[in-house]
């Protein structure tokens, strides 16, 4: 372990020196005195890193690299961070944690002003084993796949921060059937969860994270003591399976099978048959906010695919700003008396968008409905019980849910509310004194309700989609992702995951070649399929995406295509790793073949040109009066030179390393070569 200490000696001497003003003397003694205490401390080893998160006033960098947990001693294998002020800098490490290695919380916070920085954490399964598919193997072999325990993080103490860390947390029991079997005590079969982060200290921030939940848990919970936690930039996934697919597992050693397929998650005494059309989401909620746990607020998260999203109902205060949560299985938003939602979107897909539980009342909000046209299960839109709201409703530009009959229910009293969609709202016999403006159609079942229909409504954008430009908003189905205002105009698609794709209706693919796609994204190795007639239709194409380094920096990629003659549906389905791949702005089919497919057919050895391999330029010989095009290996064009005269020097010192393609093409001749650039 090394520290190192940012002031020399002789700064203090030369303050002293320092005679003129004496308040500034005191101002710059004191700022380098705490200067001084934070020494930075480097370890290069996890037994190292446990003995400096004891002590105080430091900056403590784990030398970036892979590391196990096992590399402990087995009664000893997680961090207590006790010391204070310390910033524990984690960028460029990986931890795994193996899930029979620890049930221990791994990182628990207990002393104060603390920011925990950077890191990957993963639970990981002895086979290799990353997405769980059999899930009669794997609650059958508990021992090997699910060792339960504490949450990735524990905060303690006050005031401590956890900044850009991730996490992929398995190896709960049961998986794979989320809460129906009982979520306490009295659960059918047992229960070990394992969760991401609790929070049980004051004024704790969680800023830029991200967790992947593929285990039975919550991803953030706030427990007593704490109050005054942020939550921001922060996004989670969790897993969902329908009803349907836990009624095929008729394997008699299944857990369904074990249960005669009933459903004790509502009443363990007389439990239900499993819905099959039932959304049931394999872990606990997103964000959660517990009895005592005092106020949150959550401002530019996304919560996917868990029991519930952002969920305050409980705590003394919620704020929650830009925030989406979306196919979860009990509710994506709920609030405590008096809480907000501002400028935030969610779905429908499997509960309600919000359900304001416990008749929870005076909130203030606005929402965003995304269409949902997959809805399943027989809950509502949106249920708005509970008194004093004022509520503001608006659509995202998605297709219609051309068959969608599930409406906005109102049950409470004296409610202000505005739907700027053409969903349907009710007021059941219940609702008394409210004020509707609506776009969509009104039934009023209630009392003394004041009823205002508004032309002011939601316009869609118009779709003019031909074979040559595509814009990707106007889909006419899809999976998984959203759209968003796009820094090119109008709108893009975002948000997209590994298996998300769209669908476009009878494009007419006779005599094209090649499809050109407008992408951005941070991500590198995503890939669009294009198929036809179905997600798992005829492959026509793969475009490689590229890595653009921002969501808004755009590019277009292009690739030949198979020949395809007549209409098609077209499927994009996107392929990549964990998290949010890219955006997409349009797609183009064109009957010009695509430069690669040119060059493959095209290739000559009549090309003088030296060195190839290079490293840096080429030489180009009796090619005067041309024009020369380096191409990538997608069909970019990266650099273009006019050649004046019979020995002409291209420069590649800017490409990176990889294959490219010259172009060389006068009035009487074009000629193509394979450049390799080490």
């Amino acid at each position: 372990m090394k520290m190192v200490l940012p002031f020399k000696k002789s700064l203090s001497d030369k303050i002293y020196q320092m005679k003129t003003n004496k308040c500034f003397i005191m101002i710059v003694i004191s700022v380098a005195s705490l200067y001084s205490l934070r020494a930075q401390t480097i370890v290069s080893s996890l037994a190292e890193l446990q003995n400096a998160v004891l002590l105080n006033d430091q900056t403590i960098v784990l030398t970036p690299g892979q590391y196990n947990i096992q590399s402990l001693p087995s009664n000893s294998r997680f961090f207590h961070c006790s010391g204070s002020n310390n910033t524990i800098d984690l960028r460029g490490v990986y931890i795994e944690f193996p899930v029979d290695a620890t049930s221990d919380q791994h990182f628990l916070l207990t002393g104060s002003n603390n920011t925990l920085k950077g890191g990957v954490f993963e639970n990981t399964y002895a086979d290799g084993t990353e997405e769980i598919t059999d899930y009669v193997k794997y609650n059958n072999d508990r021992n090997k796949f699910a060792n339960g325990g504490d949450p990735h993080i524990v905060i303690q103490g006050d005031g401590n921060s956890v900044i850009g860390t991730k996490m992929t947390v398995r190896g709960s029991f049961p998986y794979g059937y989320g809460s129906i079997y009982g979520i306490n005590n009295n659960n059918q079969f047992g229960l070990s969860k394992r969760g991401g982060i609790a929070v049980q200290g004051t004024n704790a921030v969680i800023d830029s994270c991200e967790l992947q939940m593929r285990a039975f848990g919550h991803a953030i919970y706030i427990q007593s003591p704490s109050n005054h936690t942020i939550i921001r930039n922060t996004t989670i996934v969790g897993d969902l399976r329908l009803g349907s697919e836990l009624l095929a597992e008729t394997d008699p050693t299944s857990l369904p099978s074990r249960s005669n397929f009933m459903d004790f998650s509502e009443d363990h005494e007389n439990p239900d048959p499993i819905d099959p059309n039932r959304g049931i989401s394999l872990c606990e909620d997103g964000i959660r906010l517990y009895n005592n746990g005092g106020s949150m607020e959550v401002e530019n998260c996304r919560v996917e695919k868990m029991r519930g999203g952002i969920r305050g109902y409980l705590g003394s205060g919620t704020t929650v700003i830009n925030s989406t949560a979306i196919d979860c299985e009990s509710t994506n938003f709920n609030l405590p008396n008096g809480g907000s939602i501002t400028n935030s979107y969610g779905n429908f897909s499997y509960c309600p968008l919000s359900d304001y539980r416990l008749g929870r009342s005076n909130t203030n909000v606005e929402l965003t409905i995304i269409p949902s046209p997959h809805a399943s299960g027989s809950h509502n839109l949106l249920d708005l019980e509970g008194n004093n709201h004022t509520a503001v409703f608006h659509r995202t530009s998605d297709p219609v849910d051309s068959e969608e009959t599930r409406a906005i229910v109102i049950t409470g009293d004296n409610s202000t509310v505005t739907n700027e969609s053409e969903y349907t709202i009710i007021l059941e016999s219940t609702a008394n004194g409210n004020q509707v403006t609506s776009c969509g159609t009104v039934i009023d079942n209630g009392t003394n309700n004041t009823i205002i229909l508004t032309t002011d409504c939601f316009e869609e954008v118009a779709c003019d989609n031909t074979t040559e430009h595509i814009e990707a908003e106007c889909y006419d189905d899809m999976d998984g992702i959203q759209t968003e205002d796009c820094s090119e105009g109008t709108l893009n698609v975002g948000w997209i995951n590994d298996g998300d794709w769209m669908k476009y209706n009878a494009v007419d693919l006779t005599g094209m070649k090649s499809i050109k796609a407008r992408v951005s994204g941070k991500t590198t190795g995503s890939v669009i399929e294009v198929r036809t007639d179905a997600a798992n239709g005829n492959l026509i194409a793969e475009i490689p995406v590229t890595n653009t380094g921002g969501n808004q920096n755009w590019t277009t990629d292009s690739v030949s295509i198979e020949t395809v003659t007549g209409a098609h549906d077209i499927y994009l389905v996107f392929k990549g790793e964990t998290g949010y791949l890219f955006n997409i702005n349009w797609l183009s089919f064109s009957e010009e073949s695509h430069i690669i497919t040119d060059v493959n057919n095209g290739l000559t050895s009549e090309l003088n040109i030296y060195p190839n391999p290079t490293s840096s330029t080429i030489q180009i010989l009796n090619e005067a009066g041309s024009k020369a095009y380096l191409y990538n290996a997608k069909g970019d064009l990266i650099l273009s030179d006019l050649i004046k005269d019979g020995s002409h020097q291209m420069n590649l010192n800017t490409a990176p390393a990889g294959i490219y393609y010259l172009k060389i093409q006068n009035s009487e001749h074009v000629k193509l070569k394979k450049i390799i650039k080490n």
